[in-house]
C-alpha cells in the first residue's frame, strides 16, 4: 500500500495543501538514511512483509525519535510542534531516493507529511506542547506489533511443535547472551549450544 501522492489540483488537494503544520524540521538526507537502517537492522523480513512495514515518528521539543518495534534512533534537532505519526519504511526509503538534496525538510500536517517535493499520506496525532520527552506509556509496548517468533519460510530453525521460528542470528546470540551469563559456571559453549539446540528442528538439509 503506498503512501505517496501525485496530488491533482482539486479541492480536496486545496484542502490537504492548506493544512496547518502540526510540526516540523530538518534532517540531513545521510542522517535520515542512517536512521531508517538502524532501526530495521534487526528486524528479518519476508519480501512481502517488506511492503506493510510501518514505523512510528515522534517529535517533540528540539528531539525526533524513529522507533520501529522496539528498535529506536533518536536525534536531536530544532523542531517546531509536537506529533506523533506512522509511515511506511520502503515509501520513505523511495521517497529519499526522489530527494537528492543534502537536507530534507519534514513538514508534517493531520493528513499529509512532506519530505521536501514528496507527500506521504499518513494520520497524525498532535502531542502536548509540553511534553519534553516521549511517555513510557507509549514506549512500553510497540504501535504496530510484530511477531518475531512466527514461522516463515525465511526462518532457519524451528521449534520441535513447529509454532516458533528463528533466525540464526537469533539463535546464536541468545547462545552468546546465555554463555556470558552462565560463565562463573565455567560451562562450555559447546553445551550450551547442544542444549538449544535439542528443542529445535534443524532447516532441511
Amino acid at each position: 500500500m503506498k503512501q505517496t501522492s501525485l496530488f491533482e489540483e482539486t479541492n480536496a488537494t486545496h484542502e490537504l495543501k492548506t493544512q496547518p503544520v502540526l510540526a516540523s524540521f530538518s534532517i540531513e538526507r545521510s542522517e535520515f538514511i542512517e536512521a531508517l537502517r538502524a532501526i530495521k537492522r534487526p528486524i528479518h523480513l519476508s519480501r512481502k512483509d517488506a511492503y506493510i512495514l510501518k514505523f512510528d515518528l515522534y517529535v517533540i521539543e528540539n528531539k525526533v525519535l524513529f522507533r520501529l518495534y522496539e528498535n529506536e534512533y533518536w536525534f536531536d534537532t530544532k523542531t517546531i510542534g509536537t506529533c506523533s505519526t506512522s509511515l511506511y519504511y520502503k515509501d520513505v526509503f523511495d521517497a529519499l531516493k526522489i530527494s537528492k538534496e543534502f537536507w530534507i525538510d519534514v513538514n508534517i500536517k493531520q493528513k499529509t507529511i512532506g519530505l521536501n517535493q514528496v507527500n506521504l499520506t499518513s494520520p497524525t496525532e498532535a502531542l502536548d506542547p509540553a511534553v519534553k520527552e516521549i511517555p513510557m506509556s507509549v514506549l512500553s509496548a510497540p504501535i504496530h506489533p510484530y511477531d518475531h517468533q512466527a514461522v516463515t519460510p525465511d526462518k532457519h530453525f524451528f521449534t520441535l511443535d513447529l509454532k516458533k521460528g528463528f533466525y540464526s542470528e537469533t539463535v546464536e546470540k541468545d547462545i552468546k547472551y546465555v554463555r556470558a551469563a552462565l560463565k562463573k559456571y565455567d560451562i562450555a559453549k559447546s553445551d550450551i549450544e547442544k542444549f538449544i539446540y535439542s528443542y529445535l528442528k534443524f532447516p532441511k538439509a
